[in-house]
């Protein structure tokens, strides 16, 4: 019986991992005048790479959606033929509060953070690349419906392991 249970809460962790990662993706182009309004479950890149000397000042803009939504942010160099000189990310909440600042000449980085609901969040690169370039992904993740499940899933195995308990505790007399 014990492995039933046990089979039951398998399922159901399959199943919650299978949901939060069901996500859609959407590229998306740096300088656009319209915020980029952010979709629970989605993954938004970008990516590019310079052959000549560019100097780099793009921005992203994201808006938070009507809820609350859990995302990570990743940034990383893309190293062609010749390397980063100097390249540098920002990222903004509201045009006054920085979560994050990152030298990306040295390594990627990754930050998890919320969108909030109706503010506007804008993601800056700038610097001078010579054969490199960059790459980015916002990543929403839709944890509460993972949550909710891997929770039923527990409690059902607590009730089985009640009833078992029950059972066998009258035949112990």
């Amino acid at each position: 019986m014990i492995l039933r249970g046990m089979k039951s809460l398998v399922q159901a962790a399959i199943f919650a991992v299978v949901m939060a990662s069901s996500a859609s993706a959407g590229s998306i182009s740096p300088n656009d005048p319209v915020a980029i309004t952010v979709e629970p479950a989605t993954v938004y890149w970008y990516n590019v790479l310079y052959d000549a000397p560019t100097t780099i000042n793009d921005t992203f803009t994201f808006q938070g959606g009507a809820d609350p939504i859990t995302a990570t942010l990743q940034a990383n160099i893309i190293v062609g033929a010749g390397g980063p000189q100097s390249l540098s990310l920002s990222w903004i909440e509201n045009g006054v509060n920085q979560i994050a600042q990152w030298d990306l000449t040295t390594s990627a980085q990754a930050v998890a953070f919320t969108f909030l609901a109706g503010v506007e969040y804008a993601l800056t690169i700038t610097g001078t690349v010579t054969g490199a370039g960059y790459g980015i992904n916002v990543t929403t993740t839709p944890i509460p419906p993972a949550v909710l499940l891997f929770g039923s899933a527990l409690a059902g195995l607590g009730f089985l392991g009640r009833r078992k308990r029950r059972q066998a505790m009258p035949a112990a007399l």
